[in-house]
């Protein structure tokens, strides 16, 4: 099993001289609103991936009364750190300095919960896509690779759209958008049937009637010549209108579209599942560390005790909560500091 074994964090957000050692299952990291329990879990997944998952940039991740942050992690294999310092970046593993990020990843995954999920499933459906990118990028680096070319080429060619240029080079562009496209769509339609069948499973243990699809609007066969038929839409409106950047992926509830027929409370449960899709798909290559950010506290307590159950044996699990009611090492912070270890 993957995990980290300790963290050590100093001008991170408001985070302290932090020295934490986790267990290998579940890890309660405790305290009121504003004591730090948000950006200890923000401090891992950066670690993990050298970003925030709460979109922040690395000058608002600066402790206000630091110049920058140092940032230390232990896993069973490796060791990692982190400094940013005046603007600039140094990553290290195994005590080597990585001048390539590509270096650096991969020493662990994570995924992490939290109550902005919610938003993947009743935003637009670009926040789908990006969901389904993110994932399909960490599990296979060929689609990582493949869809930042694809969206290269897609950049080059609406570029050429917005200024009419209709000649040669905007042919050339729409033969390598099909090209590198219809590879990205091989690769989510080799992989979307393992999507479906976890999140079906997974919605099934639950008890609820939740279902996922994808909806391309094109494929490998159809690109050519639906990018043909498009040429006077694209000009009408100047952009690329096929192409795996316009699919959408649908979650329903009983066949209906959950964003009209849904409570919120079901829509939550569905950005766990799509959550936990994610850990099981990447457990196939490495288990994934669970950083749990609250995202419970706005779901019953029928569904939070079935949810505890589904995460009980899913490996290493750091939870923060102001309310401990999980069995686990618990550790307390105050301030930006740690307080007390349980």
């Amino acid at each position: 099993m993957s995990r980290i074994n300790r963290i050590e964090v100093d001008g991170f957000r408001n985070l302290k001289g932090i020295e934490i050692d986790f267990d290998p299952g579940i890890n309660l990291i405790v305290g009121e609103n504003g004591a730090g329990k948000s950006n200890l879990l923000e401090a891992i997944y950066y670690l993990l991936y050298l970003r925030s998952y709460r979109n922040a940039t690395e000058a608002e991740l600066v402790n206000l009364e630091s110049e920058g942050f140092s940032l230390k992690g232990f896993g069973d294999e490796d060791r990692v750190e982190v400094r940013v310092r005046n603007g600039t970046k140094r990553v290290f593993r195994n005590g080597i300095e990585r001048h390539r990020f590509h270096d650096y990843y991969g020493w662990l995954d994570g995924v992490v919960f939290s109550l902005s999920d919610i938003l993947i499933v009743r935003g637009s459906p670009s926040l789908r896509r990006d969901w389904l990118n993110s994932l399909l990028a960490r599990c296979d680096a060929n689609y990582r690779l493949l869809l930042n070319e694809y969206r290269s080429i897609l950049k080059q060619r609406n570029q050429l759209l917005l200024q009419e240029r209709y000649g040669p080079e905007l042919e050339a562009w729409s033969e390598r958008l099909v090209e590198v496209g219809s590879k990205v769509y091989q690769i989510r339609y080799q992989t979307f049937p393992r999507i479906k069948e976890w999140f079906q499973a997974l919605a099934h243990q639950l008890n609820l009637p939740l279902e996922i699809s994808y909806h391309p609007v094109t494929s490998p066969e159809r690109f050519w010549p639906d990018l043909r038929r498009s040429a006077s839409r694209e000009r009408e409106l100047r952009l690329t209108v096929v192409g795996p950047h316009r699919d959408e992926i649908g979650i329903t509830k009983a066949g209906q579209d959950i964003r009209a027929y849904g409570s919120e409370g079901e829509e939550r449960l569905a950005g766990i599942i799509l959550r936990l899709v994610e850990a099981e798909m990447i457990k196939a290559r490495k288990d994934p560390i669970l950083l749990l950010d609250e995202p419970f506290i706005e779901i019953d307590k029928h569904n939070q005790e079935r949810l505890k159950s589904l995460l009980a044996n899913k490996g290493q699990l750091i939870l923060a909560t102001t309310t401990p009611d999980w069995q686990g090492k618990t550790v307390r912070l105050k301030g930006g500091r740690v307080e007390a270890t349980d």
